[in-house]
């Protein structure tokens, strides 16, 4: 991956003003099957404009959906996200 810098330092600044970065945990293995549990990492960001989520799938890959509007003088909500397995 050959980022600028520039670009790198505006999405942590956008991830962590705007996004969240999470551990999940999935013990159904221990459970169900007394293996050790999964754990997984994620990252994602949420804003109105789509600028920044876009430019997150296009450096670090992952997906995007958009939910729509909750109200009338509300805008629609772009979403990005990403896990380990990216």
């Amino acid at each position: 991956m050959n980022t600028p810098q520039i670009i790198l330092a505006y999405l942590a600044g956008v991830i962590d003003s705007d996004g969240s970065i999470s551990i999940a945990v999935d013990t159904w293995r221990v459970r169900n099957k007394g293996h050790a549990p999964f754990y997984s990492e994620n990252i994602a960001l949420g804003q109105c404009d789509s600028e920044a989520v876009q430019l997150c799938q296009e450096t670090f890959g992952g997906h995007i959906r958009i939910d729509k509007s909750r109200g009338e003088h509300r805008r629609p909500m772009h979403f990005w996200g990403t896990t380990d397995r990216n």
